[in-house]
């Protein structure tokens, strides 16, 4: 069962997907756990990767790093989802590629 709060970050990380795949190659694999388990649960999964995703550098080249999962997780409204070290490895990730969340 899942809160209020995971279902509409859900919604925000699919709306996010949509701009994304619109603009850069998204991973299938975010969706299809998206699909199964979850926004949140697709969140961590991909905040697990490593090294960075092509995906997130992708987006840095062209200036839309504000549209990535990380930068998601870190607005203030989702943040009680995610672990103080998933937050700061996302705000790290950010950082690298220069935008300052």
């Amino acid at each position: 069962m899942t809160t209020r709060l995971e279902d509409e970050f859900h919604r925000a990380l699919e709306n996010h997907v949509y701009a994304d795949i619109r603009s850069h190659d998204f991973p299938m694999f975010l969706m299809q756990a998206m699909r199964r388990h979850g926004g949140v649960f697709a969140a961590k999964q991909l905040l697990s990767i490593s090294p960075v995703r092509s995906g997130l550098t992708e987006l840095g080249k062209h200036g839309r790093l504000d549209i990535s999962v990380e930068a998601l997780m870190l607005q203030e409204r989702w943040r009680p989802l995610f672990s103080a070290d998933e937050l700061n490895l996302a705000r790290r990730r950010l950082k690298d590629l220069g935008h300052e969340p």
